[in-house]
């Protein structure tokens, strides 16, 4: 109580000052300069009657009006200005001050009013009991999960089993990407998280004109060379291989090469840690084609690499690779060593993207 009583005072006083300096601020005085003539005389004017000595109201107030301009006794103008300017400016400072003087006095107000609180309800110990033996309810096991969403690559890049990126070659490649860097080639003949790999004249092409799924596919013309491309994960930051650790991966192929072959390398392309050649199956549409790759090293920043050679023209789309599936987990195209993860947290289930279950 009495902590609010100070504040009200001190409310109360920044009000009435605020009241006074709005009322006294502001001159209602009006300039000389601008005759305004009231009653009778506005209508007469400032003429003096033929018969009569006697002028009218406003007659004697221009009579008596200062050399200045100006009716009210305040300084006059500075010389240069006119008073009316002069007044206006002066009006606009003396307000000013009046939202000073009133912001300061409420800005005290409150102060003080936070330390009247604060001694009026001093801080006071609590205890909390808690009596272990007494059970009231049980937590079941099946209430322990997580939240996921693709945020910051949980799923692709993290939950999802899938090694490569852009493995569709959907993604155009923004012009402000350096050429050759790890993100992509620089020069819009493959998708964005692909590198060009050609030698010899070989020539490659991301053509939007036929596609297994999507609106573009890769095309390899090695001719007397190679054409190759090359993928190193999400953003280029490697694909992850192990030792002794078979990997198995698909893609769908259209034309026909002299050979064709799936690479795991590492990141410069000079050391080959696994290699497969692929045979193409039989037929004119898209083929389905199956590999797999055990590498003899393990790295955890590799890159992959579909290179064809011989001559012909070859489309290749919906490039995949993952490790080998060892579970049911694995199987459905999750990343076992997460699920693993997952089950050792003793999460029993996933809310995906805030309303699946």
């Amino acid at each position: 109580k009495r902590a609010a009583a100070v504040l009200g005072g001190r409310l109360a006083a920044a009000a009435a000052r605020a009241w006074r300096w709005s009322n006294t601020g502001r001159s209602t005085r009006r300039c000389g300069c601008r005759p305004r003539p009231t009653g009778k005389a506005r209508a007469t004017g400032s003429t003096s009657r033929s018969n009569s000595p006697r002028t009218t109201t406003s007659s004697r107030r221009q009579a008596t009006r200062p050399t200045s301009g100006c009716a009210s006794s305040t300084p006059r103008a500075p010389p240069g200005s006119t008073a009316c300017a002069w007044r206006k400016s002066a009006n606009r400072k003396g307000q000013n001050e009046m939202n000073d003087k009133t912001t300061r006095s409420a800005g005290t107000a409150l102060l003080a009013a936070a330390v009247a609180l604060g001694t009026a309800f001093p801080a006071r110990a609590a205890k909390v009991t808690v009596n272990m033996a007494e059970v009231r309810a049980e937590v079941p096991r099946t209430l322990y999960g997580t939240g996921m969403e693709d945020v910051n690559h949980e799923i692709y890049g993290g939950l999802d089993a899938q090694r490569l990126y852009d493995e569709s070659f959907e993604e155009e490649l923004p012009p402000q990407v350096i050429p050759h860097s790890p993100r992509g080639s620089g020069n819009k003949t493959c998708g964005r998280q692909w590198t060009d790999i050609t030698t010899d004249g070989g020539i490659l092409a991301r053509d939007t004109s036929v596609a297994h799924w999507g609106k573009a596919s890769q095309l390899l013309m090695p001719a007397a060379g190679t054409a190759g491309v090359a993928n190193r994960g999400l953003n280029g930051w490697g694909v992850p291989c192990r030792e002794g650790k078979k990997m198995v991966g698909c893609f769908y192929a259209r034309g026909a090469a002299g050979r064709v072959e799936v690479k795991l390398q590492r990141q410069d392309g000079r050391i080959t840690y696994a290699t497969k050649v692929v045979a193409l199956p039989d037929g004119d549409g898209w083929r389905k084609v199956d590999f797999d790759l055990t590498p003899d090293v393990t790295d955890p920043a590799a890159r992959f690499l579909v290179l064809a050679s011989g001559g012909g023209k070859l489309w290749i789309d919906d490039v995949y690779l993952k490790d080998e599936p060892t579970n049911e987990f694995g199987r459905m195209g999750c990343r076992e060593d997460i699920v693993a993860a997952f089950r050792k947290e003793g999460l029993t289930f996933l809310r995906w993207g805030g309303s699946m279950v």
